[in-house]
């Protein structure tokens, strides 16, 4: 915060002291030194206002479960004893204050931070925690915190964590707990504007503002803003002029965008966001891909364009696997399709810390996503601004560690048990060729391995003298020896090392000798072996298996099969003692002849395989049991069991425990029971942000006391309300909303309510907005008519390429959980993508450099003028008419008078001469490629 009046006050009486006279330049100099002082804390104060909430949601959910379980049990504040090297690290002013050697941070050189410095080892008199570096993501996302100003929470409002909860009054003591009220219309002094209920709330906060909404927008605006709101392309100029006319009524519009598969397409997007969607590929140490990911993309698609209510919609993300037989086990990669930690070490710690951070991912996937709360902030400790204990934390993620990831077959099991046979088949045959070739390898090989003392010596003078040109020839030395040289060759080099780095601990004696003796110790190991293996090759292969067991190791075992050296022909020397590629050639003709029809055989079994059965990466119950709290976060530190249940803030003191399987079936219905206030309200308000482009609760993932409140809480809870009494309709809800006045008005300015109400929160106009990079790539496709409407399937990963299948709609496109694997992962990216690797509330609309670049460079938009100038010269003959198909084809309008002006003596100027310099584009084409990039397409007004 801010200095206070009092402290500004003293400041400038001391400072009027000093001017009036030189007796007081002691006091100036003192106060100088002082302010000096207090300025490190004053901009520290100052900085806690310009935290968004999702900065402080970072730090509750990644910064302080580290300080709590690396850093605190030493470095905390307390009345008792002094927090080691007085560093206090559970409060922003200790961390700004520091200990000993000076305050921890230093937001202007982040890197120069003491306690950057400590975490990364890069001082040693500094590191810390002492008994190990916390890890690379950690340290990472610390660094990512200092790097935007340390966000820390004005800990004054630490009202929930108390020692006992009466969540009877809790629930009364924030709006976002309360029961949904669905109040009567207020009163408003104009009759006449509203349209349908919402407008009575909305008109109502105005005018108790002083403020009027702004004027209906004409019909070529509504129609364009409904097209790209709704479907995320523009309407044609026919769907233009029907509704122009008056051949179509507005409801018939709002019908005709509800019926459309691209319906589906356009808001199933926006649910890809909160679900985090990705095609997997990075993070955390989870590189893998989710080849099948674009399943659980279509079926979102599939669920809205089917109408399904969205209650069901929701309870199917969490435990489609359990419902309806598993029919709808596609849904649950809400949860399926998000990042599995994995240890980066592979000790306890890191495997429990793996775990935990799984599991994280899907609480804070479920209670943002779904109910607005950041359950995350509890896994450490209660959370510090909502009624959220830790207890609770763990009885959600009981549910989810009792939930695996697996890939589910979407076919009828003949069908899986047809390809398993099949494969068992392939695979049985393709074993049997491998070993019966390596046995002819050894058969073929047998002769120089048993003279491989030879070998070593050869290799060991070959090594002296190799520097000279006539001996670099490896195998050409070899055969001077009486050596095979295809074999010397191969193995030379290693066998003149220095050591053996192949962790060889048979050989250690000739790595270190290099003497003839080593040489035929080795010789009569090899030897024995293969002797042992002609004398009974049953017996041998027994011996090995028992060998290579942990059982085995701790007996004694002949010493032919020595469990340090069972391996040494098969792992060690085969690789090195062999014909390389063109062994078989030495085959006769009869062995030959086998391989050939071992070959052909697996050949035709291969072809006449069935196809993989489709598969989606789903959740599957695997298991039943509690988990116990993790203290301080830590697996490793297990406290008291926490009964899997819903939150006791929704459902009271005592909710029922799950007891089905996992319980992720209760859970899903507890998320959409009548008495949960959140889960409908949530969603209306996402809906209204995605349709207005700002949310009645700005923060639309974080409904707690460290959200931001409604602007219209009346309005926020009839529409909750209403969506429930509808059967969870989304197509209601589009309805209301379209039909409202409040979304019909212009986007026109007006001084006045500007001046009062600047942010537009009250919505005094329509929001202007930029459209999301996949409305915009789709219209601009759509307008040359090249979009490849084809609905659902694999996705394309080259949106900017000129084949049929990267015409596709952007929802389409492969996404990396990273942002960084895929050609599409730029493209998007550049236009304000988000990195999907946890669950969005909303985007984050640039303009760039970048951009403009992009829009006037690159060969993807040239394409796309250089179409679109074809479309409108094919369909109109004259300047004027042309001029009016493309903004009518672009912008739903007709150009105005100086805009018509300004195309005719454009387009009137004789063709410039075509140089290297210039792109061959004909002015008609430059003419398409400037309105193309105009700011008026890719805005909705």
């Amino acid at each position: 915060m801010l200095p206070d009046n009092d402290t500004i006050n003293s400041h400038a009486s001391l400072e009027g002291a000093v001017r009036r006279g030189s007796t007081f330049e002691p006091v100036r100099q003192f106060v100088l030194a002082l302010l000096f002082c207090l300025l490190p804390a004053l901009c520290l104060a100052a900085e806690e206002q310009k935290f968004s909430t999702e900065d402080i949601e970072f730090f509750e959910k990644k910064i302080r479960p580290v300080l709590v379980e690396s850093c605190q049990e030493c470095h905390q504040s307390g009345e008792d004893e002094l927090a080691e090297g007085g560093l206090e690290l559970d409060w922003r002013g200790g961390l700004a204050k520091g200990g000993d050697t000076g305050s921890s941070i230093n937001l202007s050189d982040v890197e120069q931070s003491l306690l950057l410095k400590a975490i990364t080892y890069t001082d040693s008199d500094l590191a810390m925690p002492p008994d190990g570096k916390i890890s690379a993501q950690a340290i990472q996302d610390i660094r990512t915190w200092l790097q935007k100003g340390a966000a820390w929470p004005d800990e004054k409002k630490k009202q929930a964590v108390v020692a006992h909860f009466n969540w009877e009054q809790l629930r009364e003591s924030h709006w976002a707990w309360k029961a949904v009220k669905k109040s009567a219309l207020p009163e408003t002094k104009d009759t006449q504007w509203a349209s349908n209920e919402i407008d009575f709330f909305v008109l109502a906060r105005l005018e108790a503002q002083g403020m009027q909404p702004s004027p209906r927008a004409n019909k070529r605006t509504l129609i364009r803003r409904a097209y790209l709101d709704m479907l995320g392309i523009p309407p044609t100029r026919l769907q233009v002029q029907e509704f122009v006319s008056g051949k179509k009524n507005w409801n018939q519009v709002i019908e005709d965008l509800l019926s459309s598969p691209r319906h589906g397409e356009r808001w199933g997007r926006h649910w890809l966001d909160v679900a985090r969607y990705s095609d997997g590929y990075g993070g955390y140490n989870d590189n893998a891909g989710r080849d099948d990911a674009w399943r659980y993309r279509d079926g979102v698609v599939q669920s809205l364009n089917n109408k399904m209510p969205i209650d069901q919609f929701l309870r199917l993300q969490i435990a489609g696997d359990l419902i309806d037989d598993g029919n709808h086990s596609v849904a649950t990669g809400f949860f399926a399709l998000g990042p599995i930690f994995i240890s980066d070490g592979g000790d306890p710690d890191s495997v429990a810390m793996a775990k935990i951070e799984t599991l994280d991912d899907r609480v804070d996937t479920l209670s943002r996503g779904m109910l607005g709360v950041t359950l995350a902030c509890a896994r450490c400790h209660d959370h510090k601004f909502d009624p959220l204990p830790t207890m609770d934390y763990y009885s959600i993620a009981g549910v989810f560690n009792n939930s695996s990831i697996i890939d589910r077959p979407i076919v009828p099991q003949e069908i899986v048990d047809q390809y398993n046979v099949s494969q068992a088949k392939v695979n049985g045959l393709t074993a049997q060729i491998v070993q019966w070739e390596k046995e002819e390898q050894l058969t073929l090989i047998e002769p120089e391995l048993r003279r491989i003392s030879r070998y070593l010596i050869s290799a060991r003078e070959w090594a002296k003298v190799r520097e000279q040109a006539e001996h670099r020839d490896a195998a050409l030395f070899g055969e001077s020896q009486g050596l095979s040289k295809i074999v010397f060759a191969m193995c030379a080099g290693y066998f003149s090392d220095e050591k053996d780095s192949r962790n060889n601990p048979v050989m250690n004696r000739w790595f270190t000798e290099k003497s003839d003796e080593a040489a035929l110790e080795y010789e009569k190991l090899i030897v024995g072996l293969l002797d042992n293996k002609r004398a009974g090759e049953k017996r041998y292969q027994q011996e090995i298996a028992i060998a290579k067991t942990d059982a085995g190791r701790a007996k004694v075992v002949p010493v032919m099969v020595n469990p340090q050296w069972v391996d040494q022909v098969e792992n060690r020397l085969n690789p090195l003692f062999n014909y390389g590629g063109t062994w078989h050639e030495k085959l006769n003709a009869e062995k030959m002849a086998h391989r050939n029809k071992m070959k052909a055989d697996l050949d035709a079994l291969q072809k006449a395989a069935p196809a993989k059965y489709p598969i989606v990466h789903s959740l599957n119950d695997s298991g039943a049991a509690n988990m116990k709290i993790a203290l301080r976060g830590n697996l490793r530190k297990p406290g008291e069991e926490a009964p899997r249940r819903f939150l006791r803030l929704i459902s009271g003191e005592n909710p029922p425990h799950f007891k089905n399987g996992s319980g992720r079936l209760e859970l899903a219905h507890s998320i959409t029971a009548p008495g949960n206030p959140l889960t409908s309200r949530v969603f209306v308000n996402r809906v209204w942000g995605w349709h207005f482009g700002q949310a009645i609760v700005p923060s639309r993932s974080n409904f707690g006391s460290f959200g931001q409140r409604p602007t219209h809480p009346l309005l926020l809870d009839w529409l909750a309300a209403s969506f429930v009494e509808q059967n969870w309709s989304l197509e209601w809800l589009h309805r209301k909303i379209l039909q409202s006045s409040t979304w019909q008005m212009s986007s026109q300015f007006d001084e006045g309510n500007f001046s009062k109400d600047g942010s537009n929160a009250y919505l005094w106009r329509q929001n202007s907005r930029k459209l999301e990079v996949e409305a915009w790539r789709d219209s601009m496709l759509f307008v040359t008519q090249e979009l490849n409407e084809q609905l659902g399937g694999i996705p394309t990963d080259n949106l900017s390429a000129n084949s049929e299948q990267s015409k596709r709609r952007t929802i389409y496109a492969k996404t990396s959980r990273n942002g960084d694997r895929f050609p599409s992962d730029k493209f998007l990216s550049l236009f304000d993508f988000p990195i999907p690797s946890s669950s969005i509330a909303k985007r984050s609309p640039t303009i760039t450099p970048q951009q403009s670049l992009f829009l006037l460079n690159h060969p993807f938009v040239i394409e796309r003028a250089k179409v679109l100038a074809k479309v409108i010269e094919s369909g109109a003959t004259s300047t004027d008419d042309q001029i009016k198909m493309i903004y009518e084809t672009l912008f739903s309008r007709l150009p105005a008078d100086n805009e018509l002006d300004v195309g005719r003596r454009f387009l009137g100027q004789a063709e410039d001469s075509a140089s290297e310099s210039k792109p061959k584009l004909s002015r008609f084409e430059r003419y398409a490629h400037a309105l193309l990039s105009s700011n008026e397409f890719i805005f909705v007004e």
